[in-house]
């Protein structure tokens, strides 16, 4: 009876959407910015876009991973589509204002360390991470 309750748990883990685990992969490896937009032609999410191109050599020493969250769809950071639930399941758990842009900052660790409405700057961005201790620890281990 235990083995069969192993394989149906098996199971039914296996057969859940990938995307249902969307942020786990980059837990304690990445900092995650999760980038609600109405669309992808909203001004502001153009803009805030194109910041982070500018700053992209210094998001990847932050080790940042970028997913771009819009009203039904999403994206991870490599480019692949998320399901519809992963979507709907983080706009329910981080509940972004559905009109505008929303940047969210969530640590390595899995915590929400910032959260802005509208364009977020690079400035606030990077001055949150590098007051983090995770990433003075990392500061220091790179300076030798």
């Amino acid at each position: 009876m235990r083995t069969l309750i192993l394989i149906f748990f098996f199971l039914l883990m296996n057969n859940l959407p990938m995307n249902a685990q969307a942020l786990k992969e980059y837990q304690w490896k990445n900092r995650v910015i999760l980038l609600f937009s109405p669309s992808a032609e909203q001004e502001d999410y153009r803009k805030q876009l194109a910041l982070f191109k500018e700053h992209e050599k210094e998001m990847k020493e932050r080790d940042i991973a970028l997913f771009h969250i819009f009203e039904s769809e999403g994206k991870n950071p490599k480019g692949e589509r998320l399901s519809p639930e992963a979507v709907q399941k983080l706009r329910k758990q981080y509940a972004p204002n559905a009109a505008n842009l929303q940047c969210l900052l969530i640590g390595k660790d899995g915590g929400k360390k910032l959260s802005e409405l509208g364009i977020l700057s690079i400035k606030k961005l990077f001055a949150t991470i590098d007051a983090m201790p995770m990433r003075q620890v990392e500061m220091h281990r790179n300076k030798k």
